[in-house]
């Protein structure tokens, strides 16, 4: 499939849930929601482009998996923005520390890891390592 191809069909399938969605709302008799319809067709159609961009990205190679991929962008999206990532680990709040006033640099450590998984830095962490002088 063409690059044009996936896009479009990507596209549609971005698209297609929102038709469902109206369908559904039609035949039950309710009417529609009050929306801002201007601002719902701009990010409808934001959405839907990079729908398509993602589609075209996925390579797919069939129309059905490009609509697939179109229609499932909102739970990928929405599953991306949900999730809490995870922190640092325990050195987190050491950044949070700020140097007093008078202390230099050299005698005020705050440690920035990012808490990979080799075993080094687990016992990096262990160590004991000094305290910070203070001066009175």
């Amino acid at each position: 499939m063409s690059g044009k191809q996936c896009f479009w069909w990507g596209v549609f399938g971005a698209i297609l849930p929102e038709i469902v969605k109206f369908f559904k709302l039609a035949a039950i008799g309710n009417s529609l929601p009050p929306l801002n319809w201007v601002v719902y067709a701009v990010f409808l159609l934001l959405f839907a482009g990079a729908a398509g961009l993602f589609s075209v990205a996925w390579r797919p190679e069939s129309p059905y998996k490009a609509i697939w991929i179109g229609a499932s962008l909102p739970l990928l999206v929405s599953t991306l923005v949900q999730a809490v990532p995870k922190g640092p680990g325990r050195h987190a709040l050491k950044v949070l520390i700020r140097r007093p006033l008078g202390v230099p640099k050299s005698n005020f450590e705050v440690n920035l890891s990012h808490g990979n998984n080799n075993d080094d830095s687990e016992n990096e962490s262990r160590r004991e390592r000094p305290e910070p002088r203070r001066q009175g």
